[in-house]
């Protein structure tokens, strides 16, 4: 995804580095609204940290994905749509890490 507005991205970031986001534990879980809590309250996955979900609304920021309520419903489930995949893409990106790490494990179990 494409870094739309790369001045609005480069001053999130030094504001984010002046202001980490607090260290949260697993008794401290944010919910992740996938869809964008704005388009679909319902949709969810429980139990993410502070800083995954601060990758993930940025993530979205920087794919111009706006989390402001559309009345208009075609636009709006458009919005869902492209909000999910961010999504996605991170748990794709887990998936593949978590693939190669058992691929290197049973390289060397056969060693």
């Amino acid at each position: 995804m494409k870094i739309v507005h790369p001045l609005k991205t480069a001053l999130r970031k030094q504001k984010r580095v002046a202001h980490p986001p607090e260290v949260r534990c697993v008794f401290c879980p944010e919910v992740e609204h996938s869809a964008g809590r704005n388009h679909d309250f319902a949709l969810t996955f429980p139990d993410i940290c502070q800083k995954h979900h601060d990758e993930l609304t940025e993530a979205r920021r920087d794919a111009d994905i706006s989390m402001v309520f559309e009345r208009d419903r075609i636009k709006r489930v458009a919005r869902v749509l492209k909000s999910v995949s961010v999504f996605m893409k991170k748990l794709a990106e887990a998936m593949w890490r978590w693939g190669n790490m058992l691929e290197e494990e049973s390289e060397d179990r056969n060693l």
